[in-house]
């Protein structure tokens, strides 16, 4: 004979297992998704130095800013053409500025309207020519 007890306590055990894999599933996809960007972000970081690097070590040798920035954006190609290079700027100290962007791909911050900003990462990175 079941009690009020019992049935009132019917389908708690799933409904709690359903709770916490939810829970895990949107957890995952949250670690996932800033792994991406965290992975993105080091990477931009890296190409832009680099090429800040390679414009920098231009303009030591030539004096020739428009010819430093061209040999930045073929170095940012050459890593990877999917990067998109947004700025370089020169100063007379021969401090190169370089400034980079790409979407990470991420599986749910891509999609949603309100968390785009947050896939799409930007870095500027700067090598002096003393650095290099």
């Amino acid at each position: 004979m079941k009690t009020s007890i019992h049935r009132d306590q019917s389908g708690l055990v799933g409904r709690f297992i359903v709770g916490w894999l939810l829970i895990v599933a949107i957890l995952g996809v949250g670690a996932v998704d800033g792994a991406s960007i965290a992975f993105t972000t080091f990477r931009l970081s890296d190409v832009a130095v680099a090429a800040a690097s390679e414009a920098a070590s231009r303009f030591r040798s030539q004096q020739d800013v428009p010819g430093a920035c061209q040999s930045a954006v073929r170095a940012v190609e050459v890593q990877d053409p999917e990067i998109t290079f947004v700025r370089c700027r020169i100063d007379r100290a021969g401090v190169a500025t370089i400034t980079v962007r790409q979407e990470a791909s991420t599986l749910v911050v891509g999609r949603i309207d309100m968390l785009k900003k947050y896939g799409r990462v930007t870095r500027t990175e700067a090598v002096g020519a003393l650095s290099v």
